[in-house]
């Protein structure tokens, strides 16, 4: 990691990572990560592995853009920012959800 870290500081651009979710989340726990940008295609095929790692604090991202596009397919762009407490990633994953989407009164 500590290389990809250099390059990251020698090169001042982007560095992508197209479709190996081990090096993904590698970087993602290294704190490597600054922008996720993917697909979501609307199939469910009920199996697979996950995006993110397992048993890792939930990440804080922020949704900066996204593009519907006619075959149901929409392009999603993150911003990473910081990871909720290792404490109890439950408890994250909760106060993540209260502080983007505060209960609304409903009178």
């Amino acid at each position: 990691m500590e290389s990809v870290r250099d390059l990251k500081q020698q090169l001042g651009g982007d560095i992508i990572i197209w479709g190996s979710l081990w090096l993904t989340h590698d970087l993602l726990r290294a704190g490597l990560v600054d922008d996720i940008r993917m697909l979501v295609v609307p199939v469910a095929p009920g199996e697979g592995r996950p995006v993110f790692p397992e048993g890792e604090p939930p990440l804080d991202l922020t949704l900066i853009k996204a593009t519907f596009f006619p075959s149901g397919i929409v392009r999603q762009c993150y911003t990473v920012g910081r990871t909720a407490s290792n404490d109890d990633p439950e408890k994250g994953i909760r106060q993540l959800i209260a502080d983007r989407f505060p209960p609304k009164s409903l009178h």
